[in-house]
């Protein structure tokens, strides 16, 4: 129900915007009077008519339910097996396509820059190739190229692409739907093949160095550790126990050393 009110919405804004159009574009007349000095009065009919200017991106209106489509098929992704590329090699999975932006209105518009969801030329994996500023007469046209690289990271992405132009006194706004779509089952695959970055080699050095270095530090204060308990706690208990053990063999009763006494007493 939503999606068809939303639908029924468009296409009514889209009818007001024709009767608007037809508005803007229709001739006026209108009669004046000229004061001079030789026929005193001079009656003029006076003519106008009115101009806009209009966008058709893709031959697709702008605020339009229409989508600008990116899709990646397996047969374009046939470089996800990355046992044919190196390492560190950059495969190639960029799609690019080429969109007409063309003027159907009658005065001339002037494009100031694209941006895809705020981030100028491009973002999300999508870039505007040609993103100067330029000027579309009446009824011309101008190819507009964009390309878009996957992260491999979502199925479906879809975001809005706007196009800044002169129509107005401060300027208009047209957005399009920009979507990209991935294969799910591509997902895992390809995102094994995406090249890793350069410095990941060194990184991963330093990690192993510092890992080495820091097993070899707690070894040491395992070790120094160690000692101190010994030194503080079982040494000491040993060296008493054998002090203890020496005066209890010096102290043996012995009935021949008392006889020995006793006699020299005599």
């Amino acid at each position: 129900m939503r999606t068809a009110a939303t639908s029924a919405r468009a296409k009514y804004m889209q009818y007001l915007e024709s009767e608007r159009s037809k508005e803007k574009t229709e001739t006026k007349s209108s009669r004046g009077r000229n004061r001079n000095n030789l026929t005193v009065m001079d009656a003029l009919l006076v003519y106008g008519q009115g101009g806009y200017g209009q966008i058709k991106f893709g031959n697709i209106p702008p605020g339009s339910d229409s989508m600008l489509m990116f899709e990646l098929t397996e047969r374009l992704l046939k470089d996800c097996d990355s046992t044919k590329f190196p390492k560190y090699a950059s495969p190639n999975f960029t799609v690019r396509r080429a969109f007409t932006a063309r003027n159907t209105g009658a005065l001339p518009m002037y494009v100031k820059g694209f941006d895809i969801n705020g981030k100028l030329c491009q973002g999300y994996g999508f870039r505007i190739l040609n993103c100067q500023e330029f000027e579309l007469k009446p009824n011309a046209s101008k190819k507009i190229d964009i390309a878009y690289t996957p992260d491999f990271s979502l199925t479906h992405v879809e975001r809005t692409l706007n196009i800044r132009t002169s129509q107005g006194p401060e300027g208009q706004i047209l957005q399009y739907k920009i979507v990209a779509t991935v294969p799910r089952h591509m997902l895992s695959f390809c995102s094994g093949a995406l090249p890793r970055p350069q410095w990941e080699f060194y990184v991963y050095c330093a990690c192993i160095i510092f890992s080495i270095f820091g097993i070899l530090t707690m070894v040491g204060l395992a070790y120094m550790d160690s000692k101190r308990i010994l030194h503080s706690t079982f040494f000491p208990f040993i060296t008493v126990g054998i002090h203890t053990e020496k005066i209890d063999k010096e102290n043996i009763f012995d009935l021949n050393a008392l006889c020995t006494i006793s006699l020299e007493n005599r």
